[in-house]
């Protein structure tokens, strides 16, 4: 047994007592901070959580910390910081003096997850996260646990490597919230990939991309299916997030490339007045493109289409995109594919089932 599953072992994660509690309709972040704690015995003082409003202290602290968190030039600091959590931000890690300060805006989940991403065209298929309520609050409790793994997971924020680093952040989330939310893997999984490929397509200000996790989410999907989460230790979770960002996370030059001749011209395609148009840049940089990053992403697109987990939000789009053109999307992708093979999806140690007959290919 590790050192820090021996420290947390009366506090071990119970997927019972996970599983009863899914029904639950509001996220309390509260409760989740505390549990946090408790799992981590080793970040006090160390690691400090805020609900962006106020903001609120959410973590037990010692009178040291408490003085140190009184001071002004501090006091202003956080302040600022909770402000851009609060506008613009779901969740929000900062370092200052060697400290990690990480705000939550446990409030800023839409009602309607489907309204999520219903922006300039594209919104998510009808019903394919069965309770909304659950895609909500695991939602919630993905940001925490993100931020977290910022604060302590190696290579979790890395300055001048940000794309590793959201890649990893996104993995131990991910696997946090399945320990968190076990009966809702396949919708979670589905909701993650889809976030981050039409964020993508609606990323006017930061065209950085380095939050574009779709490449690791999938394979990390693959993977996990036949996989009991509730037996990875601490260590084995973040080993994980490490292992698949590492090997599936999109270094800066091939993000520019993405954003350049993939997410740009969609981005514009989607902003026309014709929204039909999304579909037509779509099959051009299928059918010309040649580099494989740009051919691999965009079948990830065309794929959701296909498969009605994105639609078109224009009837008239919507209506064009028949069988018919669904056929020549699908006859020029498997034609594209014999071009653009991609490696076997890279498990490390972390294989696949035996059971599974043929290699899998990224998407």
């Amino acid at each position: 047994m590790s050192k820090l599953a021996e420290q947390t072992s009366s506090t071990a994660f119970n997927p019972a007592a996970a599983a009863n509690e899914n029904a639950e309709v509001v996220f309390d972040l509260q409760k989740v901070v505390d549990e946090i704690h408790r799992e981590h015995p080793e970040i006090y003082d160390r690691v400090f959580f805020f609900d962006c409003r106020g903001p609120r202290l959410l973590s037990p602290v010692s009178a040291a910390a408490q003085e140190r968190l009184n001071s002004p030039e501090l006091k202003n600091f956080l302040q600022a910081e909770a402000n851009d959590c609060t506008s613009d931000l779901s969740g929000l890690h900062v370092r200052y003096e060697y400290f990690s300060y990480i705000f939550v805006n446990a409030h800023s989940t839409p009602d309607n997850v489907p309204a999520h991403l219903n922006r300039r065209g594209l919104v998510y298929g009808d019903g394919i996260f069965g309770s909304i309520d659950n895609i909500k609050n695991a939602h919630q409790h993905l940001v925490v646990y993100h931020e977290l793994a910022h604060a302590i997971v190696p290579k979790g924020s890395l300055v001048n490597n940000r794309w590793l680093s959201e890649n990893i952040a996104d993995m131990y989330g991910i696997l946090h919230t399945l320990r968190r939310y076990p009966d809702i893997k396949s919708e979670f999984m589905s909701y993650m990939t889809l976030s981050s490929m039409l964020d993508a397509l609606h990323n006017d200000e930061n065209p950085a991309l380095c939050h574009y996790t779709a490449p690791a989410v999938s394979a990390l999907s693959r993977w996990i299916q036949n996989v009991d989460i509730a037996q990875l230790t601490e260590n084995d979770l973040q080993d994980i997030s490490l292992t698949f960002a590492t090997h599936h996370a999109k270094p800066q030059h091939i993000l520019d490339i993405l954003e350049e001749e993939l997410f740009a011209p969609l981005r514009t395609a989607l902003h026309s007045q014709d929204e039909y148009t999304l579909l037509e840049t779509l099959e051009n940089i299928l059918t010309h493109n040649d580099h494989p990053d740009v051919f691999i992403e965009a079948k990830r697109i065309a794929t959701a289409l296909l498969h009605n987990e994105i639609t078109i939000a224009d009837p008239e789009a919507q209506h064009r995109f028949n069988e018919q053109t669904r056929k020549r999307f699908g006859d020029i992708i498997q034609t594209r594919r014999a071009i653009f093979d991609p490696d076997p999806v890279f498990f490390g140690k972390y294989r696949k089932p035996q059971s599974v007959p043929t290699p899998i290919t990224s998407p």
